[in-house]
């Protein structure tokens, strides 16, 4: 039971939440230690939401995702935890996700909120409409951003608020994508009839260029420049250039994407581009 508990929260998710150290990144306050604690209790707020939205998300799709190949041996779907126990396990994380950060900045709090009755929509009706679906959870991760930025009380470059949503719109037509790809996958998900292998690939193709467009416009950006004392941060294009081409690839050609925390930390190209990239960050600041 204690093992299918923590699968059912999928703690190896929780890399999605590093969205919200992004502006501690990059306002680069990670040297103070408040505002470095400050972070860390939304990155922990955030992982404690995003659970709470998987045990929901599984207890109302367990009759779709008996019929998946995969998500068929979640806990729930598998009959090993049964759905009484998800809902007080989805009401725990969600109180817990939401009560900390009243303490420090209430508005953390609205907006753990407003991330947790957006999933609820989605899983009840959003995830069924075409291209609303994969907008959804893009904004999901721009609440990231927005959370990361308003515990440590930072205004956010709209450049990169732009990255999030194109990166974002990027990965989940890739999810989409692999979907489409399983036996029966239009029977579990019904939103899958509406696309095409093809017409995800272009979506990919149009959000990977947006993505590095709007990226190369940030670093550019004189205010950037100025934040960072120096104009070095273009050198870190290429590295972001190599890791979308990268995911791309393994979408296209080697048929992934179903689960993107899989896909990121497993392969080792993309864990060396997004190394290189942090490196080229860091010395770009010449504060």
């Amino acid at each position: 039971m204690t093992r299918d508990i923590i699968r059912l929260l999928r703690p190896k998710h929780w890399i999605k939440n590093g969205f919200v150290l992004i502006p501690l990144m990059f306002s680069f306050q990670f040297l103070v230690v408040e505002k470095l604690l400050l972070s860390l209790v939304a990155f922990a707020s955030f992982c404690l939401a995003a659970s709470a939205v998987y045990v929901a998300n599984d207890i109302i799709d367990r009759g779709r995702d008996r019929l998946h190949p995969q998500k068929r041996h979640r806990p729930i779907a598998a009959g090993r935890v049964s759905v009484g126990t998800g809902v007080i396990a989805a009401s725990v994380l969600a109180v817990a996700a939401i009560v900390p950060p009243v303490f420090f900045t209430p508005a953390c709090s609205l907006i753990i909120v407003a991330y947790l009755l957006m999933n609820l929509a989605y899983s009840l009706y959003l995830k069924h409409l075409v291209l609303i679906d994969v907008f959804t959870l893009a904004a999901g991760f721009v609440l990231r951003i927005a959370m990361g930025a308003a515990i440590i009380q930072v205004p956010i470059s709209e450049w990169l608020i732009l990255v999030t949503i194109f990166l974002s719109l990027f990965l989940g037509f890739g999810k989409r994508h692999h979907e489409l790809t399983l036996e029966r996958s239009v029977e579990h998900r019904g939103v899958l009839g509406s696309y095409s292998p093809e017409m995800l690939l272009l979506f990919m193709a149009m959000s990977a260029v947006l993505t590095i467009v709007v990226y190369t416009f940030y670093t550019i950006d004189p205010a950037v420049a100025e934040q960072f004392n120096s104009g070095r941060l273009v050198y870190s294009i290429p590295a972001v250039v190599f890791g979308v081409f990268r995911y791309f690839q393994l979408v296209a050609h080697e048929k992934l994407g179903g689960d993107v925390a899989e896909v990121v930390t497993g392969d080792i190209y993309i864990i060396l581009a997004v190394g290189v990239w942090a490196a080229q960050v860091a010395w770009a600041y010449q504060g």
